[in-house]
């Protein structure tokens, strides 16, 4: 159940970083180990979960201007992008009991991926919690969740 590979990743993690909500749900059932960290970042299910691997497609922009009046808007760079994470996934490990305060081997929290990966719903979820420190630094760049959202 519980079996890591070379990266200290279980089953569940990888299940967490591409999304997979049954498969998820079904190792936590057998008791996958929450919060345990990959050896690689330190990354929890919960950190894995907030990331996410979603591929970012450029999207149309509905609201924008050059959009609405140029055929090439991905040239210009006026595109929206899906966000990333899983937010199905997160849910289901917060309702498991994932501590949201851990950080990786970076001083991130699962805030700090989720607001880089521009997720609202995550985002939104884990700040319910109310045990999480939004003003918490990561200690290499001094960067809050809210930095991160901004520079990303």
């Amino acid at each position: 159940m519980n079996a890591v590979n070379d990266a200290n990743e279980t089953a569940a993690h990888i299940a967490a970083l591409q999304g997979r909500t049954y498969a998820l749900g079904t190792l936590l059932q057998r008791r996958a180990r929450i919060d345990l960290a990959d050896s690689t970042r330190g990354n929890t299910l919960l950190h894995n979960a907030c990331q996410g691997m979603s591929e970012k497609q450029p999207l149309f922009d509905p609201r924008c201007l050059l959009c609405l009046s140029c055929s090439l808007y991905a040239s210009l760079g006026c595109v929206m992008y899906q966000a990333g994470g899983h937010f199905d996934c997160v849910l289901l490990l917060l309702d498991a009991g994932a501590n949201v305060r851990v950080t990786n081997k970076f001083g991130e929290t699962a805030l700090h991926l989720a607001a880089a990966s521009g997720n609202v719903d995550c985002l939104r979820a884990i700040l319910k919690q109310g045990a999480v420190k939004v003003g918490v630094e990561t200690p290499n760049t001094a960067l809050t969740p809210l930095h991160v959202r901004v520079v990303t």
